[in-house]
């Protein structure tokens, strides 16, 4: 009976059931993967600047452990120097020793080496690393896309003998996050727009499963000739009722009379 249901009932592809039918669908799509959809745009967002967060610390730690190195160098090659007695202008290497690491690395742009005045004595690159004022022995500061970095020479008596300044020039970091970040970007929204295409076939996979099961019913019990059936069958019982209300009052009727 159902299979006959089924196959009597089932609307037309352009009947206006059958298009209440595919919006019912697409309601039914759209309430289900909806939600799933946002949450995974947002997990996917997260996780992205999570990541380009997290790549942008490990690089500046890393570049930091390149100036350190680079100024530990030059410190190690210039107090060589000031342990013999000489003065940080009468150092016969240093110059060649910040022409050398200037050339070696292109990201700095200059080195300056400082005097216990404050007075510059040597320098190498086409910038100025300016002298500023810190605590500590060695030091960093930034400003904009340059880095400046610095660490003070001490003589074997343990005396403050001169300052090697150093710029770096962030713009190659600067502009490989950007880089990294337009493709991480580009990645997550393909990567949402796969998951929310899959998401969708799969939702409205079982959005048809469902309606193949519900829509043939809902078409047999909408239809004109089930609602005559039902109008009749209710007009009997009806009836029924009526007949059995007058056989009722006649049995008692009968039973009076024959009562002594």
């Amino acid at each position: 009976m159902l299979h006959l249901l089924t196959q009597e009932h089932e609307p037309g592809s352009g009947s206006p059931t059958h298009h209440a039918y595919a919006m019912r669908n697409v309601r039914l799509q759209l309430t289900l993967s909806g939600p799933i959809i946002v949450i995974c745009a947002l997990a996917i967002g997260m996780t992205v600047f999570l990541d380009v967060g997290k790549l942008e610390r490990t690089l500046g730690d890393v570049e930091q452990s390149r100036l350190r190195y680079t100024l530990g160098d030059l410190r190690a090659t210039l107090e060589t120097g000031l342990d013999l007695g000489l003065p940080v202008a009468q150092l016969g290497n240093a110059q060649a020793a910040i022409d050398f690491e200037v050339r070696n690395d292109r990201d700095i742009t200059a080195i300056s080496v400082y005097d216990r005045a404050g007075l510059r004595v040597f320098h190498a690159g086409a910038g100025v690393a300016a002298l500023e004022r810190h605590t500590g022995r060695d030091w960093l500061s930034r400003g904009g896309d340059a880095i400046l970095a610095g660490t003070t020479l001490y003589n074997n008596f343990d005396v403050e003998a001169g300052t090697i300044v150093l710029r770096y020039d962030g713009h190659a970091h600067t502009a490989f996050m950007d880089g990294m970040a337009r493709r991480l970007r580009l990645a997550a929204c393909v990567i949402a727009a796969l998951c929310a295409l899959l998401l969708l076939l799969g939702v409205g996979r079982i959005a048809r499963r469902i309606e193949a099961c519900h829509g043939p019913l809902d078409a047999g019990l909408g239809s004109d000739d089930d609602a005559a059936l039902a109008a009749r069958v209710l007009a009997c019982a009806a009836q029924a009722r009526t007949d059995l209300a007058l056989a009722d009052a006649a049995l008692t009727r009968s039973e009076e009379r024959h009562e002594p």
